[in-house]
């Protein structure tokens, strides 16, 4: 109601010839150095129904993050927040290390878009790796990922090897999700020359399986072992090696 009180208030508001004379920004002098201090910055907002507690944000985020360099937080709002880094190595970890959260709240970041206001970002979407499990292993390279994940969101990529195959536990792709959309539960994918294998148990909507494994776990490891071939393709850590790196 008096949201509506206001927005006749505001409808009935007209300006003097005065206050309608157009103001003529002179930026030029100052483009470059907003350019470069812009290209250090990103713009997070934490998506709670309730208040984020500023300062305990700034502690818990900075240590998160273990940057080699220092990291300043400007408040814009009780939930938005302009974050800058001495260095842009320490920005993109930060990006590349997407999505975080913060009190078990997920944490939108964009990039500082130099012809916007700040207060018109719109934090719509947010990457993050889905994992998708019982795939046959014909099915597991990078082609058929992309086809999952555009079904899904917007395809950044997928992880797989140079030769573009997938094989492992899972097929992980890194898609961006549309966050003013329900979180899809999953996908049924169906191939022509593949039958379809369906568990007569009924699962559960929601529970443990839902969650992902954590990057820091073994299951993700591609290095290679043994040999005595000079390893061309560089991508992985070889040991046993006979012949080492020039």
């Amino acid at each position: 109601m008096a949201d509506d009180d206001l927005t006749k208030q505001w409808e009935k508001l007209h300006l003097s010839t005065e206050e309608t004379t157009v103001v003529q920004f002179k930026i030029e002098g100052a483009h470059t150095n907003n350019s470069i201090q812009g290209k250090l910055c990103i713009i997070g907002r934490v998506l709670s129904e309730r208040g984020v507690n500023n300062k305990a944000f700034r502690s818990t985020m900075s240590k998160i993050w273990r940057l080699e360099g220092w990291i300043c937080f400007k408040d814009l709002n009780e939930q938005c927040f302009l974050i800058e880094f001495q260095s842009k190595k320490d920005k993109d970890k930060v990006l590349s290390g997407r999505p975080w959260c913060f009190d078990r709240n997920l944490l939108t970041i964009q990039e500082v878009d130099e012809s916007m206001s700040i207060n018109v970002v719109n934090f719509q979407y947010e990457p993050f790796w889905v994992e998708c499990y019982n795939v046959p292993l014909a099915a597991m390279n990078e082609g058929i990922g992309i086809q999952i994940g555009e079904s899904i969101g917007r395809v950044i990529r997928v992880d797989a090897n140079s030769d573009g195959s997938t094989w492992g536990c899972c097929l992980r792709i890194r898609v961006a999700i549309d966050l003013h959309k329900p979180l899809l539960r999953g996908r049924v994918c169906v191939r022509p020359y593949f039958e379809a294998q369906r568990e007569e148990k009924q699962q559960l909507q929601f529970g443990p399986w839902l969650r992902a494994q954590p990057m820091n776990t073994s299951i993700f490891d591609k290095r290679k072992y043994g040999g005595n071939l000079y390893n061309i393709n560089r991508e992985h850590n070889v040991y046993g090696s006979k012949e080492g790196y020039s």
